[in-house]
This record gives C-alpha cells, structure tokens and sequence, in this order.
C-alpha cells in the first residue's frame, strides 16, 4: 500500500499532470457520454455484443468520472475528503480494466468467428486477447489494492 500512496503522492507534486489526469477524466467521460448520446441505445448488432458494448460504455463512462474526481481531489480541493485517494484510484482502475475486458470480449465475438476470412482480423483477434488478458490482469490488480486500502 505504501507504493501507491507515495505514487499518490508524488503525482499531487507535480501540477501538470494532476492537469493532465484531471482532463484525461474529463475527456473520457465527455467522450463516451457523446458517443453513448450520439449513436444511442439502438441495438444494430447481436444482443451479445449490445450487452457487452453497453458494459464496455457504461466502464469508460464511470472509469472517467472517477478520474475525473481523482484529479480534481490531487487539486488539493475539499471533494469527498471522506473518499481516499488510494480508494478512488482502485475504483477507477477497476472501471477501466472492466473497460479493456469488455472490449476485447467484443472484439472476440466480432472477429472470432470470421478470423481467416481476411488479413486483418486474425491481427484484430489477438489484439483482442491482448485486451481482455490486460483487462483481467489489471483488474486483479486493482481488486489487491482495494483489499489493502480497507
């Protein structure tokens, strides 16, 4: 735990990138509520891949807002001064490998069942395994970290 509260706290020194995290958040969750808000809930594919694009949105969206309010809390403002920052950091990480799970599982239905009907989706699959591996490895990570926050 200490590792990440130095990180925290290293990171709260250097004002550029608690502005560089702050907008990162603010990008994020502005961008996905757009998308979500520009090419709406309409279902144009499979229900498995609606499911999972909606998880993979509903993620992003949440991954931002949390980074969002992270930096905004390195700011050094009184936000949810209840709420550690370690505790906000293990969330977010959470949200954004459920964000990489989610994706690459998209990627794996859409291209898995075509994988050698063109050069590219074999290449598409195995970036989609790479992201559904790095998902659960980062969510396990965050899972630890939350554990030793409490």
């Amino acid at each position: 735990m200490g590792i990440v509260k130095n990180f925290i706290d290293e990171l709260a020194k250097q004002k550029l990138l608690v502005y560089f995290v702050t907008l990162w958040g603010a990008s994020l969750f502005i961008w996905t509520a757009y998308g979500m808000v520009e090419y709406g809930f309409e279902m144009r594919t499979s229900i498995e891949l609606y499911v999972v694009d909606l998880l993979f949105h509903f993620s992003e969206l949440f991954a931002g807002l949390l980074l969002l309010i992270f930096g905004i809390k390195l700011m050094n403002t009184n936000l949810l001064k209840a709420i550690k920052n370690e505790r906000l950091l293990a969330y977010f990480l959470i949200l954004w490998a459920a964000s990489f799970f989610f994706w690459g599982i998209w990627y794996i239905i859409d291209f898995g069942p075509a994988i050698f009907e063109n050069i590219q989706n074999p290449i598409a699959f195995i970036g989609a395994l790479a992201k559904l591996a790095a998902g659960a490895v980062l969510g396990l990570f965050s899972i630890k970290l939350l554990n030793e926050t409490d």
